[in-house]
């Protein structure tokens, strides 16, 4: 394995197949070990892995809870979604040693309350600290870099920087071609305007105050529909050739804790960027944080896809795990944030 990291990354089966030999030859610190490596190259387990591991710690029964609660530690740490036929292994625990662990397959309901349990999944919010981190990290190595300045010049950043401290701090940060060209970008220019009016709209009937990100080109748009946008938010329009989704990021995170942004992207560059710890608080901020847009019906209605504001991950509230799990196993992680439809709420008996 390590001759084949010299010509490249090893590849999936190769990484299933290394982690359930160390499991079964009981050597518990490589198989972690490998599992992080794993995660880190966005290689998602298959169920073979866990179930080889739950078969190696139900060997003994003292060390048992405490090697569970390390198992679901980990998939909190790196988002791991779990299959069916891994939580219907764990359910089974539950039956030969229901002293040790009481498991129920549950769902959610509004707002992320158990129907289980009755407890509320705990809210995604950052600690002051972990968005501390992350808006110097995101400062530094994000857009403070050369690439920024090749579809950038240093004079547009410095003005764009003097733009939010002027107007700033915002509710919510709207990236506007991209809400412009959710509904395809060969639309006629009043279509994209009336689309980004109606997004400026959904958040000035919340009284919020709104940053809209576009570029120069869009002051050709329609002037009544403009005029709408310019006159219910801050408008800030950079030059043809910037990049959108850098400076939108910044004056999001410039903003603090509790403003949100706009936008369909993904994010998968930025979070990249940031390294494998901060990506993880990044993920977590970008989940609580962002719009974006569902349709546009035919009648100019809009309807949006609101953040979701409670973890949607492995997590410990109070005495119980809640553990989300799927229907099939998936080669690759998905970038948007859906809550996931079946829970497993977990109750360690120590």
């Amino acid at each position: 394995m390590e001759m084949m990291k010299l010509t490249a990354a090893p590849s999936l089966p190769v990484f299933n197949e290394m982690i359930i030999k160390a499991f079964r030859m009981q050597d518990l610190e490589l198989g972690w070990k490998l599992l992080q490596q794993m995660l880190e190259e966005r290689k998602q387990p298959k169920c073979e892995v866990f179930l080889t591991y739950l078969q190696l710690i139900t060997k003994d029964l003292i060390t048992f809870t405490k090697e569970l609660e390390k198992l679901f530690g980990f998939l909190k740490t790196h988002d791991v979604v779990v299959t069916k036929k891994t939580a219907n292994a764990i359910h089974e625990l539950a039956c030969q040693h229901p002293k040790l662990l009481d498991v129920s397959l549950t769902k959610l309901k509004r707002q992320g309350k158990c129907v289980s349990c009755g407890h509320h999944l705990e809210n995604v919010s950052l600690s002051d600290d972990d968005f501390q981190k992350l808006q110097d990290a995101f400062l530094e190595k994000v857009l403070i870099r050369k690439d920024v300045f090749q579809k950038s010049t240093p004079e547009e950043v410095k003005r764009f920087g003097e733009y939010i401290e002027r107007t700033g701090p915002y509710d919510c940060v709207i990236d506007g071609l991209n809400v412009a060209y959710s509904m395809g970008s060969k639309k006629p220019p009043q279509a994209l305007a009336n689309l980004l009016a109606s997004v400026v709209k959904y958040f000035k009937n919340r009284n919020k105050h709104v940053l809209v990100l576009g570029r120069k080109h869009m002051n050709k748009w329609p002037q009544k529909t403009m005029q709408y946008v310019k006159e219910n938010a801050a408008v800030f329009l950079a030059n043809d050739l910037s990049q959108d989704d850098p400076f939108m990021l910044y004056a999001t995170l410039k903003s603090g804790q509790t403003t949100d942004f706009f936008s369909r992207d993904f994010m998968r560059q930025h979070a990249h960027l940031l390294g494998p710890d901060l990506k993880v608080i990044f993920r977590r901020w970008q989940q609580e944080h962002q719009y974006s847009l569902i349709t546009q019906t035919e009648s100019g209605k809009i309807l949006v896809k609101e953040p979701i504001r409670h973890l949607i991950c492995a997590h410990k509230v109070q005495q119980h795990w809640h553990v989300p799990y799927k229907q099939e196993y998936e080669q690759h992680v998905p970038d948007s944030f859906d809550i996931p439809e079946h829970w497993m709420c977990i109750k360690i008996n120590k």
